[in-house]
């Protein structure tokens, strides 16, 4: 087993696992965790293709935010598993790595800029200004 980072000793395990949730159209992934010893094999490839593929019709997408954790950076593995930056413009170090995918058949969402203007900081789950982003630059269905 491998050495907990300091603030995350409760993540580590023996097993790979996946902490994901939806509300409203929306899936979120709050946690992936691959033993490194695992690392490579397509265990988290196959955690998370499984968890959209389970997905209710009615989500349109999915976020997380893409961090460096035990010396890896999800970045890479996230990019590669289609997911995007969520956010340009003046954009926050709290959401910087906020990433998107659509899912379901429904398309990639438009980036949110941030203006530089904006108060506050943003986060990872949907608020008013976000839900506003989604109805002037709703989501495409691809019928097939």
């Amino acid at each position: 087993m491998c050495e907990p980072v300091k603030g995350y000793e409760d993540i580590h395990s023996d097993t790979p696992y996946i902490e994901a949730w939806t509300s409203g159209e929306v899936g979120y992934i709050d946690m992936l965790y691959v033993p490194p010893s695992l690392r490579g094999e397509g265990h988290g490839t196959k955690l998370v293709n499984d968890w959209i593929g389970s997905l209710d019709a009615s989500i349109k997408r999915v976020k997380l935010t893409a961090c460096t954790l035990g010396g890896m950076d999800g970045f890479a593995f996230w990019s590669g598993m289609g997911f995007e930056l969520a956010y340009t413009g003046h954009v926050y170090h709290e959401v910087e790595r906020i990433m998107v995918r659509g899912v379901n058949g429904y398309s990639m969402p438009v980036q949110e800029f941030i203006h530089s203007d904006d108060e506050g900081l943003r986060d990872l789950y949907e608020g008013a200004d976000e839900l506003k982003h989604f109805q002037l630059h709703p989501q495409t269905h691809n019928t097939f």
